[in-house]
């Protein structure tokens, strides 16, 4: 719902404090719990091994 207040829009659905606590919980989550993150996990190390000897190193571009 959008509220007019002095000439702008308020939106009445946006939660009215930012809780870090509860977004580093949601956001750093276990592996266990991230179902993406298991997924590489589980077919990264397969993807090293077939890559050419000539590449020495690897870029995280998740990180």
């Amino acid at each position: 719902m959008v509220v007019e207040d002095n000439g702008g829009a308020i939106d009445d659905d946006e939660p009215d404090e930012f809780d870090p606590e509860a977004y580093l919980e949601s956001f750093y989550k276990t592996a266990s719990e991230d179902t993406a993150m298991q997924i590489v996990l589980f077919f990264l190390p397969g993807i090293l091994y077939r890559l050419p000897s000539t590449i020495r190193t690897v870029l995280d571009l998740g990180a």
